[in-house]
């Protein structure tokens, strides 16, 4: 059994989806997880992403990233503005893939944290 856990949170009024995932990172779990919150907010292209990675060992694997994308892309047209995803994380891997990851999304974009503060700050910038 897996110590790994995924917290999601989602916010009609300020348009946010908030993540939390810790423990050693099961990748297909995470997007699956994720997916399923995408879903449950009924307009996904509206809302920003807050993913908290911190507490979390490993990284999501590439192919799961693409089936995220494979998921996110046919509804991507419905986005007014591009959607913007802060992670924020510690690990390196994760921070130097991130430019890679973003490229296979329309109409989002990423940007890597080390702190929950400046990521805050950014999702609140128009």
């Amino acid at each position: 059994m897996s110590d790994f856990t995924v917290t999601a949170s989602h916010d009609a009024a300020r348009r946010r989806l908030d993540m939390v995932a810790t423990g050693p990172m099961d990748s297909a779990r995470f997007i699956d997880e994720e997916i399923a919150a995408l879903k449950a907010c009924g307009s996904p292209w509206l809302f920003d992403r807050l993913i908290d990675l911190r507490g979390c060992a490993g990284h999501v694997h590439y192919d799961d990233i693409e089936r995220l994308a494979a998921y996110w892309n046919p509804i991507a047209y419905q986005a007014p503005r591009p959607v913007k995803v802060a992670v924020v994380t510690h690990n390196r891997l994760v921070i130097a893939r991130l430019p890679l990851a973003d490229g296979l999304f329309n109409k989002h974009h990423m940007q890597a944290f080390e702190d929950m503060a400046p990521a805050l700050e950014w999702l609140l910038m128009p």
